[in-house]
């Protein structure tokens, strides 16, 4: 999905919940929407038990999915096709650049 979404985007939503099935990684989102991928674009989660696959943890305000038992980590910006950025935004985090700023030229009178 590569589309361009604004802020007040209604596709945008925040996790509230996961769960996974044999094929499917299902992600229910704040807005009543569902968010699906299959488990095959996801090896650490299509390798893992159905009990480790459960063991998700939300996190970042509902931007990511956590799973400890399998070191996996996904940001539910790449299931919606959207920037980490703008999804952070969405949640309410403020976003700082990272670039460095202009250096800051002194004008002397002499």
């Amino acid at each position: 999905m590569s589309r361009a979404a604004r802020t007040n985007d209604p596709a945008l939503g925040l996790a509230t919940a996961v769960r996974c099935d044999d094929r499917w990684l299902i992600v229910t989102l704040s807005n009543g929407r569902q968010a699906r991928a299959p488990l095959s674009d996801f090896p650490r989660l299509a390798n893992a038990t159905p009990i480790q696959r459960q063991n998700a943890r939300i996190e970042g305000l509902g931007t990511s999915i956590h799973w400890a038992d399998i070191d996996e980590d996904i940001g539910v910006n790449h299931l919606l096709g959207v920037s980490e950025e703008e999804l952070a935004r969405f949640a309410g985090f403020t976003i700082y650049s990272s670039r460095p700023s202009e250096p800051t030229r002194s004008v002397s009178g002499d």
